[in-house]
């Protein structure tokens, strides 16, 4: 776990990442980051399709339920 301590910037907070996150999370300084809300939190990742991604996944999950529990024998 890594602490980001957040600070007021131009009416926003604004953080640094240490450089071997940024590296853990493929992107460079200079590049784009897109926040993800999940349950219990917010991921941080450099693809902008993560979101979808993940809440087409959580409606399969739910539908498929069953068949997931099965597989997970």
């Amino acid at each position: 776990m890594t602490k980001i301590t957040l600070h007021p910037a131009q009416g926003v907070g604004a953080g640094a990442l240490p450089p071997e996150l940024l590296e853990r999370i493929g992107i460079a300084p200079g590049e784009s980051a897109y926040a993800v809300d999940r349950p219990g939190g917010v991921l941080l990742t450099p693809d902008p399709n993560f979101g979808a991604a993940m809440q087409a996944f959580d409606r399969a999950r739910k539908q498929y339920s069953e068949t997931f529990r099965r597989l997970a024998e």
